[in-house]
């Protein structure tokens, strides 16, 4: 990999295929100014939690070059609040700071819980449903309301859900709860048989969009995925030297038939089971464990294999979750390698687009441009062909 601190020279403006393919990108990528030189220091400070994104101490924060979006969403009473908005994305003031606002409809799918999704925009030509990460819930990131903007003026509509293990609830859920909350909601949306349906997932949500690929029981409505941040938690999380302590502890639980039983506070900031923590922290290919740079090709062909409709991957290259030793471009061509090896004859190329000068969110506003247009490239490109044959719900 590059040395940490500069990253290799490369053309500017090319999306990477899973091929191994160059596309020009001018278009989404470089005339928007997105891939810059990577600035000379680690945007994660050492010792720093993993991607469960822990509240950090104040002198942690002051070491922190780039803001962590979800500390800082929370610390400000961000987010979830501010739903009653402006598709523009225009800023808003309020009390002294700038709120992103929305304008759609807030409803309720399933039964009883946190099924509680929101709506921008009527859908005319597709849908795309939003999933977020750990702790996160509506306006999940900053490029939310651009991205809502900018998919209803291609007569897309963009869906953000809240699901069981949103907030502070991940500890006590998984990926199996994240579906089965996804298979009450997407039935609900009514969508015309013949209407594209993409996932878009956000760190841990994109391990949700590969889990639903498998697991869904309406898989074969979803068109295509894309998957904006998908990193390691195990990685991450095996730079604290506390891990295998708790790894330890997690295990005589789940061996002892308490997998569902609650670790000790100072495990995670929230409420977390052994199951659930031995998932993030020590599984290796399988539950949380989907990205993981140590996983071998055909490890990473049994997890994402699976997928079998055109995927789109948009890796930050200073993601500050990702750990200074992984080469990160490497990475992200091998995931796209992963997921177009399936056998079933169905289209499922994964486009891979790096993204320097993004961090984890895409906070940097040059980044969310050229992640909202390559996801606008990315959805233009379904037509008829690319729509399952199985879409009734």
């Amino acid at each position: 990999g590059a040395p940490s601190g500069l990253h290799a020279a490369r053309p500017s403006g090319q999306l990477l295929l899973a091929s191994g393919l160059r596309m020009d990108c001018r278009s989404t990528c470089a005339d928007r100014g997105a891939l810059v030189k990577r600035p000379p220091f680690s945007s994660r400070p050492a010792g720093a939690a993993g991607p469960s994104r822990p509240r950090r101490t104040p002198q942690e924060q002051s070491r922190q070059p780039v803001r962590d979006v979800a500390d800082g969403r929370h610390r400000a009473g961000r987010g979830q609040a501010s739903v009653a908005m402006s598709t523009s994305g225009a800023a808003v003031a309020q009390g002294g700071r700038k709120l992103r606002r929305m304008e759609g409809s807030l409803f309720k799918y399933g039964g009883d819980g946190a099924h509680v999704a929101f709506q921008s925009g009527t859908p005319t030509k597709g849908l795309m449903v939003y999933i977020g990460g750990l702790t996160d819930g509506l306006l999940a990131c900053q490029y939310v309301p651009p991205l809502a903007a900018a998919l209803q003026a291609l007569g897309w509509s963009l869906v953000q859900t809240l699901l069981r293990s949103s907030h502070s609830a991940y500890g006590s859920h998984s990926l199996q709860t994240d579906s089965e909350d996804l298979d009450e909601l997407l039935p609900s949306l009514d969508l015309p048989e013949r209407m594209p349906l993409v996932l878009m997932g956000h760190s841990t949500g994109c391990q949700n969009c590969v889990h639903y690929l498998r697991y869904g029981k309406h898989k074969a409505r979803v068109g295509g995925i894309i998957l904006q941040a998908p990193v390691s938690d195990r990685e991450f999380r095996e730079l604290d030297p506390q891990l295998p302590e708790q790894v330890q502890l997690a295990k005589e639980l789940v061996d002892s038939g308490n997998a569902s039983r609650l670790l000790p506070p100072h495990f995670e900031h929230v409420p977390i089971t052994a199951h659930r923590f031995l998932s993030l922290a020590h599984a290796r290919g399988e539950g949380d464990d989907l990205f993981s740079s140590d996983l071998s090709d055909a490890e990473l062909k049994a997890t994402l294999g699976h997928v079998h409709v055109p995927s789109l991957v948009l890796y930050s290259l200073l993601d500050e979750y990702v750990p200074d030793h992984v080469d990160k471009e490497r990475l992200a061509q091998r995931l796209g390698k992963a997921l177009s090896s399936n056998g079933s004859g169905k289209s499922s190329q994964a486009t891979v687009c790096m993204i320097e000068g993004a961090n984890h969110a895409a906070d940097a506003p040059i980044a969310r441009e050229a992640l909202v247009s390559s996801v606008c490239d990315f959805v233009s490109n379904f037509g008829q062909s690319d729509v399952p044959e199985r879409r009734r719900l």
